[in-house]
């Protein structure tokens, strides 16, 4: 028998007779183990697919063999369900391919069919419920939606450029409940039924209630969706606020995928996952995963404070995070969140598990106000718009010796700045040796930063070292050029750049080429 492996992060992984996705049908007398890979079960033909990634329609394009995905879930008393690894994975190995049963807008009003911006000119509306589309071939699509059907005959369909309205936000709602059955047919009822949807906490802020109360109004009143009850309605629309996530491939648009949507949450994720497509979703592995470990993805931006994670984390999911990041009063040595003293002892101040913020070296303990105070005071420095470089370089130096720790998450987004700075001002060809060499030090800073706080292989920080591989060597051109660098200091720096763009190729997509 396979012997259990047990992870620090990690439920305990064995073979058991059972459907890898826990299907209400896990334990049936036709569970079929997996030929391939021998470390699943599967119930039928649909989770078998899955399994395979067989609900791809452009992978197969891309690779002639797509491996088994090694996962399965399990779950925890603390969390519910959530995704393992059947076996070790590594870093960039294919963990899931995924399709989502709903795309839909958010509440800015964007086109309904491809959920792109709406063009300043030349808005073509559905011919069938007037709808704004995009163009002539969305507008002729929006027919096949099922919002189309009741928006006919609604009395107005008034709408502004950026302005969120219910017209928009309840295309999401309509499209998951006109596809729920259909989605049940196609996919085990593990996902649609089983989603957590958070209304209990929800209907306790003020603004989602009556927003609830306004949205069943609309639906059950003005488009005369009264098939179904205001619970069903409400419910789905907090299954999408929960579980459905932003799409970025040319879309201004959120998604619903059924197996996406059971990915834990770690601010120190060890999966990314990639757009195929403006309709699939690829998860890769960050760093080399091990047999047993919770597989997780990042909800929210790494580059925040852990105050403003967690804040973020409770308001859009109900949560409190409880990762080696938030748990670590430095953010794995980056003291990301952390401020200046302002007495001579040259300390950091730091929130501690009693949320009091406090020197780490001459203990003197600080307000809140104090805090937001000098957060509010670099954050306006941060938001000031300029497009001076110089300007962004003399505010790190003045904020990260008097306000801020060195490494801090706004300093970081400073950084990340002054490099778009240069990359719009320039072609990196094109850079002074000043400028190179100011270029090359943002970089090296933000690598540190990266390799702490979000490590691994991501495309972000592959696209980081791309940039700073290239400035590499124009710089070394200049000084080989003007005879300021010796020939064994060169080779030696030709040998680093060498590594770097080795790196930077394990880091990109081999499924995605952009």
């Amino acid at each position: 028998d396979k012997q259990p492996i047990i992870h620090p992060h990690s439920v305990i992984v064995t073979m058991s007779n059972e459907c890898f996705l826990k299907c209400d049908n896990s334990f049936s007398k036709d569970l079929e183990l997996c030929n391939d890979c021998q470390l699943i079960y599967f119930c039928s033909p649909i989770c078998k697919s899955i399994h395979k990634g067989g609900r791809s329609r452009s992978l197969s394009t891309l690779i002639s063999n797509i491996p088994c995905l090694p996962f399965k879930v399990e779950v925890k008393s603390d969390i519910g369900r959530c995704l393992v690894a059947v076996r070790d994975i590594k870093a960039s190995e294919l963990v899931l391919v995924d399709t989502p049963v709903v795309k839909c807008p958010q509440s800015i009003p964007i086109c309904p069919v491809c959920l792109s911006k709406l063009p300043h000119e030349n808005i073509i509306p559905c011919k069938n419920c007037q709808l704004p589309t995009c163009g002539i071939h969305c507008s002729e699509m929006h027919v096949n939606h099922s919002e189309c059907v009741l928006y006919k005959d609604l009395h107005s369909l008034e709408w502004t450029r950026g302005v969120p309205n219910i017209i928009f936000s309840a295309i999401g709602v309509i499209r998951y409940l006109d596809s729920h059955k259909k989605i049940q047919d196609q996919l085990p009822d593990l996902w649609m039924d089983k989603l957590m949807d958070h209304l209990e906490d929800m209907v306790k802020d003020d603004i989602i209630r009556d927003y609830l109360s306004s949205l069943v109004e609309f639906l059950q009143g003005e488009c005369g969706l009264n098939h179904h009850s205001a619970s069903a309605i409400k419910r789905a629309y907090g299954i999408l606020r929960v579980n459905s996530v932003g799409m970025e491939y040319q879309s201004e648009g959120r998604a619903l995928f059924p197996i996406l949507s059971m990915f834990s949450h770690s601010c120190v994720s060890n999966l990314f996952f990639e757009e195929l497509n403006d309709s699939e979703v690829l998860m890769l592995a960050q760093r080399n995963i091990s047999q047993g470990e919770e597989l997780s993805i990042r909800y929210i931006s790494f580059m925040t404070g852990t105050n403003g994670r967690q804040s973020l984390l409770m308001d859009q999911w109900y949560f409190k995070c409880n990762c080696i990041r938030c748990n670590d009063p430095t953010e794995l040595g980056t003291f990301s969140s952390c401020l200046r003293c302002e007495k001579p002892c040259d300390g950091l101040v730091e929130m501690g598990k009693n949320q009091e913020w406090s020197c780490n070296k001459c203990f003197k303990v600080f307000e809140s106000s104090r805090v937001c105070d000098t957060l509010g005071k670099a954050a306006v420095v941060l938001s000031n718009g300029s497009e001076s470089i110089d300007y962004y370089e003399n505010a790190i130096i003045e904020i990260s010796t008097h306000l801020l720790s060195p490494k801090h998450f706004l300093v970081m987004k400073m950084r990340v700045h002054i490099i778009s700075l240069y990359l719009k001002n320039q072609r990196i060809s094109e850079m002074s040796e000043r400028c190179l060499i100011s270029f090359i030090e943002h970089h090296m800073i933000l690598l540190s930063y990266l390799d702490s706080v979000d490590p691994g292989r991501s495309l972000l920080m592959g696209s980081f070292l791309k940039h700073f591989a290239q400035a590499k060597i124009y710089l070394l051109t200049l000084r080989m050029k003007n005879k300021s660098i010796e020939l064994p200091d060169a080779l030696k720096e030709m040998k680093g750049i060498a590594f770097i763009d080795k790196q930077v190729k394990k880091m990109m997509s081999k499924y995605i080429d952009r």
